[in-house]
């Protein structure tokens, strides 16, 4: 043993005993550091996630309120000519050019006529009633449904307004066999 030399000779349960303290103090730390970290990140996500569905709900409401004031619009001048009466002078002009033609033709063509034009206000009014629908109760029922709900109430909402434009397509050609002359719809 050489003179003035230190040993560092511990003791093994004071070892133990310093390494557990050091563990301790260091670990929990870095751990609460990650852990925070991550549920930032994780938080952040979310938030951007809903940020995405609440433009996709918002897109939709506005679509809705188009399709909306479009249908609005269409059963507007269907009722307007249904009140002025045109189609039914279309008709009658379309009996004298005819020749008369016989009576059951002309009931029945008047019938038609009828039923057309009551479809053709009807189905647009649907429309219409199905768009205030989607307008005025989808957006309630995003906002204060559960969270986890959000994403499944807005996947509805588009699936709904698909209803929409089958409708709208429905009344376009609800119009079109209305405004279609009646040598058209006859043959």
């Amino acid at each position: 043993e050489v003179k003035g030399s230190h040993s560092l000779e511990f003791e093994p349960r004071v070892v133990v005993a310093w390494s557990l303290l050091a563990w301790r103090l260091l670990t929990p730390a870095s751990d609460t550091m990650l852990l925070a970290l991550k549920d930032n990140t994780e938080a952040s996500y979310v938030v951007r996630l809903m940020a995405i569905r609440q433009q996709e709900l918002d897109l939709t409401v506005r679509q809705a309120n188009c399709c909306g004031t479009l249908f609005a619009l269409l059963a507007g001048i269907m009722a307007d000519s249904m009140w002025t009466g045109y189609y039914m002078y279309e008709i009658g002009d379309y009996r004298q050019s005819s020749g008369g033609g016989a009576h059951g033709e002309g009931a029945s063509l008047e019938l038609l006529a009828a039923l057309c034009m009551y479809l053709a206000i009807f189905v647009p009014l649907l429309g219409l009633w199905h768009c205030m629908l989607l307008t005025l109760l989808a957006p309630r029922r995003a906002l204060h449904g559960p969270q986890r709900a959000f994403g499944s109430t807005v996947d509805a909402l588009r699936h709904e307004f698909l209803h929409v434009l089958e409708l709208l397509a429905a009344s376009i050609g609800c119009i079109f066999s209305t405004v279609s002359p009646p040598s058209a719809r006859t043959t």
